[in-house]
């Protein structure tokens, strides 16, 4: 079986980050600034006819306050009701969890975790969970 992957570098000192991944983004959510969404490459990791892909390096900036928030794809894919019951089921997605960062961005690390886990236990209601689900968020002082 392949995988999706990331790979988060960061120099506290000089606030550079490096980021890398396989079919996996990082959420970067700058202090008072619209949150970017920074896309991993799509790529078969783990595979036989893939054994040389890497993931291309992206080098970026975080500033204290920043926030950086990575989910695996059972975040993003687990399937809900967003209209309540009855409703035709759908995938949370990024456009729903950027919104949900966007509205949560004052709660610190810990809290904004917390806060995810309750939403997308909500959005997920009485269905299955189809997938692993794993969130870290990363705060810059």
């Amino acid at each position: 079986d392949g995988c999706d992957a990331a790979a988060l570098q960061l120099h506290t000192s000089t606030g550079q980050v490096v980021f890398a991944g396989a079919n996996l983004s990082v959420l970067h959510l700058p202090a008072n600034e619209p949150i970017i969404r920074r896309r991993g490459d799509n790529l078969r990791l783990g595979y036989r006819d893939a054994m040389d892909a890497r993931p291309s390096e992206q080098p970026f900036l975080c500033r204290p306050g920043d926030r950086l928030v990575m989910t695996t794809d059972g975040v993003v894919d687990q399937v809900g009701h967003p209209m309540g019951q009855g409703q035709t089921p759908r995938a949370l997605g990024f456009k729903r969890l950027m919104q949900f960062l966007e509205k949560e961005r004052d709660s610190d690390a810990s809290a904004l975790m917390n806060k995810l886990g309750h939403h997308l236990q909500e959005w997920q209601g009485d269905g299955l969970r189809r997938d692993d689900v794993t969130a870290l968020c990363l705060q810059l002082f």
